[in-house]
């Protein structure tokens, strides 16, 4: 081999090779840079047109954008001809505008310092870098598993002595500047960058996951670029100062990079290709998504307080007073979210998975050609931005040193590869693995090696794990949930202390969902939220190629999900399976039922199809722009049941922003009239409401009641907007058990039991703030609780109280007792079928 471009360490083992250098760099397929169009204004008068090849200029000389309007243009100078050479030296055959003309001015001598060190064209095809394998597996996470974690190179180190790794596409001066920092170089490094070129030293830190190893030198650079963002003439510099605060963590910046460009921008803003998240360009796109109350940076002050990130104590402190007001009724029901990041998924996500589609039939081909599609189709900028490798990607024995490999025949080019593919491309990629010895198709499990194992999906670039539960065996004495437990806390403990952790997909409940009895099932829904951000609760939605009816297999598992609405909360979601859009055994109208019913839920939306295939009809289903609002809703609320009768139920749920949801299914076989009074939304008689239908967009008042006419399977969702007049909510809806399925129901003079639902109003409750339960029947009396339970005059005396547990149990206050079918009311058990109910959405829930 030729000898190193750059040595960083004369006696290194390894041998960085860049191929590709110099590749274009946060290029942006929305704006257009044409030489003559005329951009719209960013910041006054000034525009933004630059050259061709802008950056090799740019590397050679330091130049100053000439206002258009500038009437006091000196004559045409030597400076003009310099500029003319050097276009002719970079190759660029195009002179500039008068709109784009720039003039050279003199530089400081700590601009001339970086610009010596920038200064050099890269005409080379490659480039190499002799480095130390001890700096890197100090400094980068993805270096360590490389290096020590069984990767072919692991392998090629210890019996070569030295071993090559092939990067692809970073700016040769920023990768060179990156090593020497994390090699303890300082003399060798530049007292000053320009904003580009701190933007790719941050992108390569952050893709080696060790931006803390370049913190110092980084804040010190852009200390003196601080200025400068102010006078920012150019929107992609604002892109590269959203990006460079925010991995920096620099709320303060990142508020005025994000105000500024809320405040002046006239065109769709793209990342550029930057791992910007998209809810932060959501925020300046559409400026939707966050309290009303909040404007300009405190909406993204907001999401990055949301996302969980550190505040200095003098920033909290500056706070305005409606971002204040905005957090605290989420931040104080999040700190009992699920994990130590509780902020790390606030919204459910939305991808895809092969399983129900492929199965173990997946690959690199599949996942490259689903990225494909999901972009040409728009299902990226809808949300869809999680492409998640299921079971039997594994190859069948784990490495010697016992950490995890791929199939080399389906993954060709490596998961580690695929990861950035799809990064750049602007997905996240997850993976599957299981807590036993052996995954459900038999490759190699979690247990024992289960810190090993998250190590390597983090330095692979995976940031979601779906972690199955086949083959879990009891030990140390321990019954079959208590195994689960402890196996998925330990994953929870080892994922807390990683940063940032992975999103955690629990599947441990579903293998307790059994019907004949249910408290294991209840044990296991009690600790799966502290652990992690969602969980499998129940059967596998039907696969492709599986028997039996699809439609069914999408009711069990919509039950299911009815029976879970307490668990929950921004921070962790209940998840009942896949979408299957393409099954063979789906009519349109159930594909449409089944989106619209997991939106209501604000569940995960996980498409297994081929998606390349889908129909126009299917792809404007899961593009379904008012759903998709629905689901993934701020409050993270899920409908719960108002009512449901033989063959007709009806969801409800609050919105951020006071509006109401109501859904509603038709479960039967035939075509359904269903009358849904406002009182069953919570809702009071004699104002007026707005109701649109979120599929045809259809607006309606309604002052009593909304009539739907649904086919059969069919589900019809509306979006209620309330009136500040008549902006208050009632929590209502059916007092179920959700062993058995009946409801509780108002009976004849003081009498109250069970029944079968039957969509009767004697069987739909207010719940009141003070804990009073109501029947619609009979509004001025209340459940009662004494020796027996009744319905009496409401009086609000203690035995007219109820406290709704998360466990399920409604505990009487005077009495100290628990709701219970078939006994009325008896001591609270532990998780009995018997005392565990669902309650309308909106009720207070008691944790502890």
């Amino acid at each position: 081999m030729k000898n190193p471009t750059h040595i960083i360490d004369p006696n290194g083992d390894v041998i960085i090779r860049l191929l590709n250098p110099n590749a274009p760099f946060a290029v942006s397929e929305e704006w257009d840079y044409g030489e003559d169009e005329e951009l719209p204004s960013w910041f006054g008068s000034r525009q933004w047109n630059p050259l061709n090849n802008e950056q090799a200029v740019d590397s050679l000389l330091d130049l100053t954008v000439v206002d258009q309007d500038d009437q006091n243009e000196s004559p045409k100078s030597a400076a003009s001809e310099t500029n003319v050479a050097l276009l002719a030296v970079t190759g660029i055959t195009g002179l500039p505008t008068r709109r784009q003309r720039r003039r050279p001015r003199r530089m400081s001598e700590g601009e001339f310092i970086l610009n010596e060190y920038t200064r050099k064209p890269a005409f080379n095809e490659e480039y190499t870098y002799q480095v130390s394998s001890r700096h890197l597996i100090l400094a980068s996470p993805f270096f360590r598993i490389a290096l020590t974690g069984g990767w072919k190179e692991t392998h090629t180190l210890g019996t070569d002595g030295s071993v090559t790794f092939t990067v692809h596409d970073w700016d040769e001066q920023a990768l060179l500047i990156f090593l020497n920092i994390i090699h303890g170089h300082h003399r060798n490094l530049p007292w000053k960058v320009g904003l580009e070129l701190l933007a790719k030293i941050t992108v390569i830190a952050d893709y080696y996951q060790c931006i803390d190893a370049i913190q110092f030198m980084a804040l010190s650079w852009y200390a003196f670029l601080k200025p400068t963002c102010s006078a920012t003439v150019r929107p992609r510099d604002i892109v590269l100062w959203l990006w460079v605060s925010w991995v920096l963590r620099l709320p303060d910046q990142f508020r005025e990079a994000g105000s500024k460009a809320m405040r002046q921008l006239d065109q769709r803003m793209d990342s550029l290709g930057l791992p910007i998240p998209r809810r932060i360009l959501d925020a300046i796109n559409h400026q939707e998504g966050f309290p009303s109350s909040l404007q300009g940076g405190d909406r993204l002050l907001f999401w990055w307080l949301y996302r969980g990130w550190p505040m200095d104590r003098h920033i909290t402190m500056y706070t305005s007073k409606s971002l204040l007001s905005a957090l605290i009724p989420i931040l104080i029901p999040l700190s009992l979210g699920s994990i130590s990041s509780p902020n790390l998924l606030p919204t459910p996500p939305m991808g895809f998975n092969n399983w129900a589609r492929f199965m173990c039939d997946l690959n690199e081909t599949l996942f490259l050609e689903t990225a494909s599609a999901m972009i040409s189709t728009g299902l990226l900028e809808a949300g869809y931005n999680r492409l998640n490798l299921d079971d039997c990607w594994m190859a069948y024995d784990r490495a010697p040193n016992s950490s995890l490999q791929w199939n080399t025949t389906k993954f060709p080019h490596g998961i580690p590869w695929l990861a950035h593919h799809l990064k750049s491309l602007g997905f996240h990629l997850g993976i599957y693995q299981d807590a036993g010895n052996l995954t459900c198709g038999g490759y190699p499990g979690s247990f024992g090696h289960e810190a090993l194992d998250a190590q390597t999906f983090a330095a692979w670039g995976i940031d979601y794990l779906k972690l199955d539960g086949c083959n879990v065996f009891p030990t140390h004495s321990r019954t079959l949930e208590q195994e689960y437990k402890a196996r998925y806390a330990h994953w929870h403990d080892i994922l807390r202390q990683m940063h940032p952790p992975l999103i955690f997909s629990e599947s441990a409940p579903a293998y307790f969902a059994d019907p004949a009895n249910q408290t294991s099932w209840y044990e296991a829904m009690d600790w799966v939220p502290r652990f992690g951000e969602l969980a499998r609760h129940s059967t596998d939605i039907l696969v492709y190629s599986g028997l039996g009816s699809a439609w069914d297999s999408i009711m069990v598992n919509y039950h299911y999900n009815t029976l879970l609405a307490r668990y929950q909360r921004p921070g962790y979601f209940n998840d009942p399976d896949f979408l299957i859009p393409d099954h063979p055994g789906l009519r349109l109208e159930e594909k449409r039922s089944q989106f619209a019913l997991w939106a209501s839920f604000s569940a995960p939306l996980i498409v297994s199809a081929f998606i390349p295939g889908l129909s126009g009809e299917e792809l404007a289903i899961l593009g379904n722009e008012e759903l998709i609002r629905v689901d993934q809703d701020a409050l993270g609320l899920q409908a719960t049941l108002a009512s449901r009768g033989e063959e007709v139920d009806v969801l409800t749920r609050s919105l951020e922003g006071g509006d109401r949801l109501v859904t509603v299914l038709n479960r039967g076989d035939g075509v359904a009239v269903v009358r849904v009074p406002v009182e069953w939304m919570g809702l009071e008689r004699g104002c007026a409401y707005m109701s649109r239908s979120l599929w045809d967009g259809e607006v309606q008042m309604v002052e009593e009641e909304v009539m739907v006419r649904l086919n059969s399977h069919a589900t019809e969702v509306y979006r209620i907007t309330l009136l500040e007049e008549c902006s208050s909510v009632i929590p209502t809806g059916i007092v179920f058990n959700t062993a058995s399925g009946n409801c509780l129901t108002d009976g004849d003079g003081g009498s109250v039991g069970f029944e079968a639902c039957k969509g009767s109003e004697t069987q739909i409750w207010q719940v009141s703030e003070l804990g009073s339960l109501r029947p619609l029947s009979r509004t001025s009396h209340c459940l009662t609780a004494g020796s027996q339970i009744s319905i009496q005059l409401c009086t609000g005396h203690q035995d007219q109280k109820w406290t709704y547990e998360i466990t399920g149990n409604l505990k009487n206050e005077h009495t100290n007792m628990c709701l219970t079918e078939g006994g009325g009311i008896s001591e609270c058990g532990f998780e009995l079928d018997s005392q565990v109910f669902g309650l309308p959405s909106g009720v207070d829930i008691k944790s502890g």
